[in-house]
């Protein structure tokens, strides 16, 4: 009995303490691995940081169209407590193409 009350105990800290902690913005980098140039392969990367909670979708986009094939970083969270997250294409830019980096985070909609 004293196990299952101390297990509560924790859990309703931890919820309170959730609920009661800072909502913050993503901080959102869209940037290439090597300088651009139109025609040769690079690698396109959106990298969001400093965002609390852990709730977020980042989506990748030419055009207009999302991306499927992105590879996704685990979530990680720095020694303040807020979270960061990388998603990168491999993509060949072209002059006219538009790429786009979507997030969308608990704080509020598309940034």
């Amino acid at each position: 009995m004293r196990i299952v009350l101390s297990v509560s105990g924790v859990l309703l800290a931890l919820c309170l303490s959730l609920a009661l902690a800072d909502i913050k913005s993503p901080t959102v980098n869209i940037y290439s691995q090597t300088p651009v140039e139109f025609g040769k392969k690079n690698t396109l990367i959106c990298h969001t940081s400093g965002f609390h909670p852990p709730r977020i979708d980042i989506l990748l986009k030419k055009n207009g169209v999302p991306l499927a094939d992105c590879t996704a970083s685990d979530m990680s969270f720095g020694q303040d407590w807020t979270y960061y997250m990388t998603k990168h294409i491999e993509f060949t830019p072209e002059s006219g193409d538009n790429w786009e980096c979507e997030v969308t985070h608990t704080t509020r909609g598309n940034l």
